[in-house]
């Protein structure tokens, strides 16, 4: 289940390590797909369903393995969709602001729509640099933040460092258990000065 959980799940962390496999895997089986069955060289068939739904996979592959990298960095997977929004809404501005003013867009609304494709642009990129090359975001030293902690192909190049309040004592059951605190000795008050002790009727005097 583990590797399955890698690919498809949405929940969870991942590092930079195994993100930039996924990424290597995604893009040899993509390439391996279109050789198959996209017109490739060696390709023997038409494209069919079953190249469409491999093709889904895929891009759902890489769209869960981007959300488990934004988790590491401590953020929402819904980020992922700012680029995206603003390449829609540029293009539809674009679109709509065309359909207003045929045969000519304006200026202006070509400019607004440049501008929002622009913006979707940089935030790509810097999406890209962020889970490329960050590390860990989380309280202290980031081994477990609100997500929880990583899953991973194999060991990450950047692992989150040992928490301070880890089991020191692995595989024996923890710290040996403190010992009970010991009662403490009554220790008798000193005598007054100047008073003489006896027993009498009226006890210790």
């Amino acid at each position: 289940m583990g590797i399955v959980r890698i690919l498809f799940s949405l929940y969870g962390r991942i590092g930079r390590t195994t993100y930039v496999a996924l990424i290597v895997l995604n893009i040899v089986a993509s390439a391996a797909l279109h050789e198959a069955f996209g017109g490739g060289p060696s390709s023997t068939e038409e494209p069919t369903l079953v190249a469409l739904v491999l093709s889904l996979m895929l891009s759902y592959v890489g769209i869960a393995s981007a959300v488990k990298r934004f988790h590491d960095r401590d953020k929402s997977g819904w980020w992922l969709l700012l680029p995206l929004g603003l390449f829609f809404i540029a293009a539809a501005t674009a679109f709509g602001q065309g359909l207003a003013t045929r045969p000519q867009p304006s200026l202006e609304s070509s400019g607004i729509a440049l501008a929002l494709a622009g913006m979707g642009i940089a935030v790509s990129f810097w999406q890209a640099i962020e889970l490329l090359f960050f590390g860990p975001i989380g309280p202290g030293d980031g081994s477990v933040n609100r997500f929880g902690t990583r899953i991973a192909l194999f060991e990450d190049a950047d692992p989150a460092p040992a928490r301070q309040d880890a089991d020191p004592f692995p595989g024996a059951g923890g710290p040996p258990a403190p010992e009970p605190p010991r009662p403490a000795r009554r220790v008798a008050p000193p005598p007054l000065a100047g008073v003489q002790r006896g027993f009498g009727r009226r006890g210790l005097t």
